[in-house]
């Protein structure tokens, strides 16, 4: 008796040692997934902010670039000598602007520094400022963005250059626009953000320039990160650093990026979510190793109070199932065959069940969006669970009804072995991730649509339409293009109010969808500037599209307020040709779409290197 029970004893050590040791790995495990998950959520998140604030000077750059065009740099000279003619170009400049409602201020600087051109004050001298020292120091260069000014009024703005010439190495003109940096908080204050943390976006030297609602600093107040000077001596993109913070003893979170080629870095600062990340998992964890070593206990007192044992046992069943049932995750028991052994009330849930009885016996392949979706995901977990006896996926489902649920699946095997045996079965926790991957996908489609039309954006649009050049290099089929323009937009807008404008745009959006198949690619690429693709289209029948687009919005009549709002376009169309980049081909239909303009609007001109023909 003496030494049965010196064994029971014996061998409770050892079961308590191995739970242990599992407990322990387990931890580690769902802390460096923790880590890694949350890092990778960081670095999206900065990343998508980043592009579309690159997004917005590349519009202002866009739009800079419009004014190079408008005024030759003969023309450039202070005071005029032609006064109808600078006026003429003033106006231009001015109903160029207008479609970029952050400009403060706006102008043409000669060689001579000297401001022209500008709804500021005409003549004044700008050679002491550091980004015309910079740009006509380095005439080679393409565009720059200026330190930080603060305006009379108490707003913060950048000035944005564009060179006129960047590609020649004397230093001519530069058009300029001061940028009110309360678009980076128009923008955040549209940005969805699910975290509880604090965006932040400042400069070189931490002067906050924007931050949403959750921050407690304020703009222009100065942000003290190390890892600011670290990133801008090792050149690094993006770094997450982690601490406890002083002030309200909390671990923090805090991931920096730097934004490539521009002066500013994105701040998301957020308290540590690993208890809520790591609770449920742990906590199913530690009640099964709780059960298990209790379980051990009772059976090393078996040998002398049975009767107690059974009672106990009774009691702590009861227990976990109520656990089991009340879970805010979903659990399932599969057998080898990934038949549903086991449910509890939150899986019948996410699975569309009416009861958990129902979802009994069913197979796992049910909830799959195709059955070639099953075969792959039985393929991993099997591979994954020999391997490593855990496993974790993240994926598209579907419910019994048939709608899609997007879920993340934690898997272990009942046996702890390498391999396990997998008739021994594999315990799930389900959890509906579907808000979550909404919330993401909103956030891509803000850095890659343009928000007002539902078009793409100057940015995305130029990323598909190098992809389709690429296409035509390889195929030669005909690719046309036509570059659009809204005409007297600066009048809507002056004589209606934006709204009124922001209705028109719109509309003319939706008549270029109604217009073209479902393979071509429209874009908005300024204020009220449209680009629309034309791939395995020649110029005959762009011309008809273009011509149906034209003769649709001068036929269209819109209400404002009571207003009867007509408007009419000008349109450009160009051809690729043989190794023929976008921006060449935009700037083709880009002439057209001028001569249009120039030949009384209204109208349809195709480019021609000879001379441009309606």
């Amino acid at each position: 008796m003496v030494f049965s029970r010196r064994r029971s004893i014996s061998l409770f050590i050892i079961f308590i040692i191995l739970n242990t040791t599992i407990l322990v790995s387990f931890f580690i495990s769902i802390y460096s997934n923790y880590v890694q998950t949350r890092n990778d959520e960081l670095e999206r998140d900065s990343y998508l902010l980043g592009e579309w604030i690159k997004d917005s000077f590349d519009s202002s750059a866009y739009i800079l670039k419009n004014i190079i065009q408008l005024v030759p740099v003969g023309d450039l000279e202070y005071p005029p000598s032609d006064n109808a003619k600078y006026s003429a170009y003033k106006e231009q400049i001015s109903e160029t602007i207008g479609s970029f409602p952050y400009a403060s201020f706006y102008g043409v600087i000669d060689n001579n520094g000297i401001l022209a051109y500008s709804n500021s004050v005409d003549g004044y001298s700008l050679v002491d400022k550091l980004f015309f020292i910079e740009m006509k120091n380095n005439p080679a260069k393409e565009a720059v963005l200026s330190n930080i000014f603060k305006s009379p009024e108490g707003y913060l703005y950048i000035v944005h250059g564009v060179n006129y010439d960047p590609d020649n190495t004397e230093f001519k003109a530069m058009a300029v626009m001061g940028v009110s940096l309360s678009f980076f908080d128009s923008w955040i204050s549209k940005l969805d953000y699910k975290g509880s943390g604090k965006i932040l976006i400042v400069d070189e030297n931490g002067t906050i320039l924007a931050h949403n609602s959750s921050a407690d600093e304020n703009s222009g107040d100065t942000v003290h990160l190390e890892c600011l000077r670290d990133m801008q001596i090792l050149k690094t993109d993006f770094e997450v650093v982690t601490g406890i913070n002083s002030a309200e003893k909390q671990r923090r979170v805090t991931a920096v990026r730097k934004i490539s080629g521009m002066p500013f870095f994105i701040i998301i600062d957020e308290q540590s979510g690993l208890f809520s990340y790591m609770f449920f998992p742990v906590f199913l964890l530690i009640i099964g190793f709780a059960f298990s070593t209790i379980l051990a206990y009772e059976l090393l007192k078996a040998h002398f109070r049975q009767r107690t044992l059974n009672s106990t046992l009774k009691n702590m069943t009861i227990e976990l199932q109520t656990i089991f049932d009340h879970s805010m995750v979903g659990i399932i028991l599969l057998d080898s065959d990934l038949k549903i052994v086991r449910a509890n009330t939150r899986f019948a849930e996410i699975a569309g069940y009416n009861s958990i009885d129902e979802a009994i016996g069913h197979s796992i392949s049910e909830t799959h969006i195709s059955f070639e979706s099953y075969k792959r995901f039985a393929s991993y977990y099997r591979r994954e669970l020999n391997k490593r006896g855990i496993v974790e996926i993240e994926s598209e489902f579907k419910k019994i009804d048939g709608t899609s649920v997007w879920c993340r699946v934690f898997g272990k095997t009942i046996d702890n072995k390498l391999p396990p045996d997998l008739a021994k079965g594999i315990i799930w926790i389900v959890d509906d991730i579907t808000v979550r991957r909404q919330a993401k996908q909103k956030l891509l489609e803000m850095a890659t649509m343009d928000e007002q039309t539902g078009l793409n954006n100057r940015r995305h649009f130029m990323e598909l339409g190098d992809r389709e050049l690429a296409i035509f290099e390889r195929h030669h089929r005909p690719v046309s293009v036509l570059l659009m323009d809204l005409d007297h937009f600066k009048n809507i807008n002056d004589s209606f109010s934006h709204s009124a404008g922001d209705l028109v745009i719109a509309h003319f959006a939706s008549v270029c969808l109604q217009n073209i198949r479902t393979g071509d690619i429209s874009g908005r690429i300024g204020g009220e500037e449209f680009a629309i693709i034309l791939p395995d289209t020649g110029i005959e029948s762009a011309l008809e599209v273009a011509e149906r687009i034209r003769t649709t919005t001068e036929k269209s009549v819109l209400y404002y307020k009571n207003n009867e709002l007509k408007y009419t376009v000008s349109i450009g169309i160009a051809a690729v040709e043989k190794n023929m980049p976008l921006r060449k081909l935009l700037h083709n239909a880009d002439t057209a779409m001028y001569d249009s303009k120039n030949s009384g609007r209204n109208r349809v001109t195709v480019y021609s290197a000879d001379k441009n023909t309606e």
